[in-house]
């Protein structure tokens, strides 16, 4: 058999391939960022929590779902902010096709029910447990989001989906990290009804203005719309609110005449949902916050963020997106939230899921010491040879 051209020669392609994937001290000693490993104490800590919210999430009536790692990424280069966008990793495939890693399991799932399973019931709860991949600054490093674990509650656009998401997401934090997280609550709704005169690049400043509390910004930016300066003034003041409910009930009657139906009705819901489910989780662990506008360009209604002292970011976020499925041809509203589930476990005692050493066995053949140990794995008995 003949040997294949530059198999055995220094020069030519293989040559070159093997030069470029030469392991360097840099990449032996570091990883790709957006990517980790997991060591086994940790490693054990993620499988037993996961185990823990994946029954909660059973109880509640919600099914399994898997979306893929990876997808044609002209789908959603318009479903992503520009931040994300970059942030994404993209490669190229066999056909030339640009492919885009898994950044948000939202987007995916969307695609993936529109197309595969049109007809499922309505509604319809699912929840996912998946793996997302997408840069980080070195800098940035305590935002890295690894794992995503969440809900969608598909086909329904009624006050009662809003509030059993919220309520759910309560019961997931709890069980990981009981008592711990504070709930901030607004609406898309707002920033939405402002900027629809605005240019795309106007009304990206907008919202990143409110989502970083930049009042004098957003009062300078509405007074150049038709509200003029007072109306300007009047949702200044609302974009920076937070606050329980009585606190917004109070200000909602200074402001109420200078909103349109439109604006009442949204923020009112937002009153409504936060003062319902701190009735329901039985504390005042939810505030109304109209700086929480959502940092998904999908998102229509409702939006959240959740808090934990000790985490440098949010340790989870959600809201309404009742037009994500129609971009994939299926119109269903929809509402959900993605638990950054690495991040709390970051947070999680370590007593709760610490495991004992496992035991050993003896016996004079090794047939006899295997037959010893499954006699005491049956029994639930952790056991090595």
């Amino acid at each position: 058999m003949p040997i294949p051209e530059n198999r055995n020669s220094r020069s030519g392609p293989v040559a070159e391939w093997k030069e470029a994937v030469k392991p360097k001290q840099h990449t032996l000693l570091k990883r790709p960022a957006g990517t980790e490993g997991l060591q086994p104490e940790d490693a054990v800590r993620h499988r037993d929590i996961l185990h823990i919210l994946e029954r909660l999430f059973d109880l509640w009536g919600y099914l399994p779902i898997r979306t893929p790692i990876v997808d044609f990424a002209d789908v959603y280069a318009s479903l992503l902010g520009r931040d994300d966008w970059e942030r994404a990793y993209r490669l190229i495939d066999r056909e030339g096709d640009v492919l885009l890693l898994r950044p948000d399991v939202t987007l995916f799932l969307a695609k993936q029910i529109a197309t595969l399973t049109p007809d499922l019931p309505s509604p319809a709860r699912l929840y996912y447990a998946d793996t997302i991949m997408r840069h980080e600054a070195p800098e940035s490093i305590s935002r890295n989001e690894y794992f995503q674990i969440g809900s969608e509650l598909i086909g329904s656009a009624d006050a009662d989906a809003d509030l059993e998401t919220l309520v759910l997401l309560f019961r997931v934090l709890d069980a990981v990290l009981p008592g711990a997280a504070m709930l901030h609550v607004g609406t898309r709704a707002l920033p939405d009804a402002w900027t629809q005169a605005f240019s795309a690049s106007n009304a990206a400043e907008l919202g990143s203005a409110i989502r970083l509390r930049d009042l004098d910004t957003v009062r300078n930016m509405l007074a150049q719309t038709e509200m003029g300066r007072r109306g300007a003034e009047a949702r200044a003041r609302l974009a920076g609110f937070i606050g329980t409910p009585r606190e917004f009930a109070e200000l909602h009657r200074t402001l109420a005449e200078e909103l349109d139906p439109c604006e009442n009705r949204a923020v009112s819901h937002a009153h409504d949902a936060v003062e319902t489910v701190n009735r329901v989780t039985e504390g005042e662990r939810a505030v109304v916050d109209f700086s929480e506008v959502g940092s998904r360009a999908y998102y229509t209604g409702i939006t959240f963020r959740a808090y934990v002292e000790g985490a440098e970011a949010e340790v989870a976020a959600g809201g309404r997106y009742d037009k994500l499925y129609g971009k994939f041809g299926l119109d269903r509203p929809a509402v959900g939230f993605s638990v950054m589930l690495r991040r709390l476990e970051a947070l999680a005692s370590r007593e709760t899921t610490q495991q004992r050493a496992p035991g050993t066995v003896s016996g004079p053949s090794f047939v006899e010491r295997v037959t010893r140990a499954e006699e005491r794995r049956s029994h639930g008995e952790r056991v090595v040879l």
